[in-house]
């Protein structure tokens, strides 16, 4: 159905920058409610769950830009949803769930080359791009803007 789901992932434990991901998330939104998109979901890793300035802030980001969210539970099984190979798009740096999309075929735009661009040098940044570097068969995964068509 085209939903926008953002996996957010447990940043607090790297050394990069908090900001730049809230940043990563700002551009997403504005790319979506540009398309007439006025709703997206939102997977928090487990340890951010009852993080109320991590959820607060997605929130504020999300009625500044007047997007509607949607909080998917913490016992929601995200990976088996992707195994059905929704038409959805996924957001997220670092999480393993973009793994699972990516060889899912579910489209998958990682914040990565952002953080690159900034030259960050946490390494865990880049685990994802990493993986994939060589594997050309991804069609669904970008490290640049959001196609959303």
């Amino acid at each position: 159905d085209g939903s926008h789901i953002f996996i957010f992932d447990q940043i607090l434990v790297l050394n990069c920058s908090v900001e730049i991901y809230f940043k990563c998330i700002r551009n997403s939104l504005e790319k979506i409610k540009k398309n007439d998109i006025s709703i997206v979901y939102i997977k928090y890793h487990p340890d951010l769950i009852n993080n109320s300035i991590v959820r607060s802030r997605f929130n504020e980001l999300c009625t500044l830009i007047e997007i509607d969210v949607i909080t998917l539970n913490n016992d929601f099984f995200i990976e088996g949803f992707l195994s059905q190979r929704p038409n959805v798009f996924i957001y997220g740096l670092k999480s393993a769930v973009l793994l699972y999309a990516v060889m899912y075929g579910v489209r998958v735009i990682c914040f990565s080359k952002t953080y690159r661009k900034l030259n960050e040098n946490d390494s865990r940044i880049y685990s994802i791009e990493n993986f994939f570097r060589d594997k050309k068969e991804f069609v669904n995964l970008s490290f640049s803007e959001p196609n959303l068509n």
